[in-house]
């Protein structure tokens, strides 16, 4: 696919000895992000099923964790500290980085890590 480049950044417009530019796009497939870095407010690109544990922590750090049905969420964060997150509704993204999720004191479920 060939993009138009405006006049006024065109070679051929600014010296007309010069041959005309021509920009090619790259064929990225299905993924228009691919050649994006993977950052903390890109969207996610894995995600796994959580069941909650009180020793064993997440396979993987996540960016969020998805509630499907509403309750309370008891973590372990990144940094060490025990958060108890209250009344959680369904359908809810928390921007957290928890290292585990804790079986008690969690009542919600239908927990998704994602990263």
């Amino acid at each position: 696919m060939r993009f138009a480049i405006p006049a006024l950044l065109r070679r051929d417009v600014l010296h007309p000895d010069a041959q005309p530019i021509e920009i090619m796009r790259k064929d990225w497939g299905m993924d228009k992000f691919a050649d994006y870095p993977t950052s903390l407010t890109a969207p996610a690109r894995d995600g796994l099923q959580v069941t909650p544990d009180d020793v064993t922590d997440l396979p993987v750090l996540p960016r969020a964790i998805y509630v499907g049905s509403a309750g309370n969420l008891s973590v372990r964060m990144a940094g060490g500290q025990s958060v108890a997150f209250q009344n959680i509704p369904a359908g809810s993204f928390l921007p957290i980085r928890a290292q585990r999720v804790n079986l008690t004191g969690t009542t919600a479920t239908g927990l998704v890590a994602i990263w």
